[in-house]
């Protein structure tokens, strides 16, 4: 006789049994938290062919424009928007073409090269198509790198006076007054007050260093008094500004690392945090002083595409809803949307991308995953001990966490405490770092922290 059947007592146990055992199925099926949403979505930029395509600037409406590979193994100019998709602008007659600047007019500059095989700056527009800008009678080399909305455009021409800083208006060119002595010199940004950034070399000629320079007002400035170099560092260049006259760039602070730079007029020059990265630089910015660029965080890592949102830095691979096939390499163009165009691997091609940020994304709401480490060293221990550990944002389910050591995965944890021990020499430099993945696959990285030498 069943006694679970034929008894209360035994009905009661029945019961609690069945009590445990939902909770143990509730516990094996725990609710998982929704995902973080992304704060942007990816929008390919594919070439009809299969070809690799690089984009290189956007306007406000979202328009990028860039370079595609063709099947000829050429390099043409493009332009692409949402309407249209991607068209390409062709050439002044050669062979290779690329687009690096769009207005919110739709002015598109950049370079071509003609029958000849010359490389000259090029105009286009919907209406004339591409068209070549002036240069000086013994040009051998010219670029146009930006435009502004007044129709004024900069960028550089080599001729037999050397590298010149070269500006376009009205159908004319002129160039930049440059310093005494000073060596190449190329204007790569302008904006709709007319000042100019770029890079010019100073020093003797056996020794030029690149400077980043701003120069107020472009060719109303009398007399070079308001040319500035804006970087003490030597290895320096100022790529873009706003309207505001704030610039952005890189500049190398020693001779292993490149920074990524914001200089404002009255304020001066300031280096962008990027978590002791090995390599930052700054790229573009827009009216409301976000940055994007791109960033190689250590010996151990690959070229990423980043962003500084409100003064924070991203990795836009984290902060992106890309699918598996994509790595975000470079971003080059961000509008006042915060949209962010700029190129990736997907898979093993370059392929151009737009960025479009959701319409709630909010930087700082991003959750911000800690690494910390605790010393265990003893004072007479020949090696150092530390606890690595990791305290996951509020509210973030986890799958689970990876600790890295100089690039390295030496340990992987799935629930609390997300703690891992190490052991290692006095005489090592050492770099460690934290991924954490959801319940989702999603993965957010920790901010490095490093132990030196001892």
């Amino acid at each position: 006789m069943n006694p679970l059947r034929t008894n209360g007592e035994s009905g009661v146990r029945r019961g609690a049994g069945w009590i445990i055992a939902l909770l143990a199925i509730a516990a094996a099926c725990r609710v998982v938290a929704a995902p973080m949403k992304p704060l942007y979505t990816l929008v390919p930029i594919s070439a009809p062919g299969g070809g690799a395509t690089r984009a290189w600037a956007l306007n406000s409406q979202g328009v990028v424009v860039g370079e595609m590979e063709t099947g000829d193994n050429e390099v043409h100019a493009f332009i692409w928007s949402s309407d249209k998709g991607l068209r390409e602008l062709g050439t002044l007659g050669g062979r290779n073409s690329r687009a690096l600047d769009i207005t919110d007019q739709g002015v598109v500059v950049g370079e071509s090269e003609t029958t000849a095989g010359e490389m000259r700056p090029f105009l286009w527009t919907e209406s004339t198509g591409m068209r070549a800008l002036p240069v000086t009678t013994s040009t051998v080399h010219g670029t146009a790198i930006a435009a502004n909305e007044r129709g004024q455009v900069v960028g550089m021409i080599e001729d037999a006076d050397g590298q010149r800083a070269a500006w376009w208006e009205d159908g004319t060119v002129r160039l930049l007054p440059r310093l005494p002595g000073a060596g190449a010199f190329q204007a790569l940004d302008v904006n709709k007050g007319g000042d100019v950034v770029g890079q010019i070399q100073t020093g003797a000629e056996e020794a030029f260093a690149g400077h980043a320079f701003y120069f107020p007002a472009g060719l109303a400035a009398r007399n070079l008094t308001d040319f500035r170099l804006v970087s003490a560092f030597a290895g320096s260049a100022a790529v873009a500004l706003n309207d505001a006259g704030e610039a952005v760039g890189y500049t190398m602070v020693d001779s292993a690392r490149v920074r990524a730079f914001r200089y404002r007029p009255g304020a001066g020059f300031t280096l962008l945090e990027d978590h002791r990265a090995l390599y930052s630089s700054a790229r573009e910015l827009n009216a409301r002083g976000d940055v994007v660029g791109s960033c190689i965080p250590s010996y151990w890592s690959d070229e990423l595409a980043c962003a500084w949102l409100e003064g924070r830095w991203f990795d836009l691979n984290e902060i992106t809803d890309t699918g598996p096939d994509w790595w975000l390499v470079q971003a080059t163009g961000i509008n006042h949307r915060r949209d962010i165009t700029g190129y990736g691997l997907r898979g093993e091609r370059h392929t151009a991308f737009l960025l479009r940020v959701e319409s709630d994304a909010d930087p700082a709401t991003w959750p911000a995953t800690v690494l910390t480490l605790r010393d265990l060293t003893e004072p007479n221990q020949r090696d150092r001990s530390s606890i690595l550990a990791v305290e996951p944002p509020p509210g973030l389910s986890v799958r689970r966490i990876l600790f890295m050591e100089n690039g390295v995965v030496i340990g992987a944890v799935e629930e609390p405490p997300y703690e891992w021990g190490w052991h290692g020499s006095r005489d090592g430099a050492y770099e460690f770092m934290a991924e954490l993945i959801d319940d989702h696959g999603r993965r957010y990285r920790t901010p490095r922290r490093f132990l030196e030498a001892e």
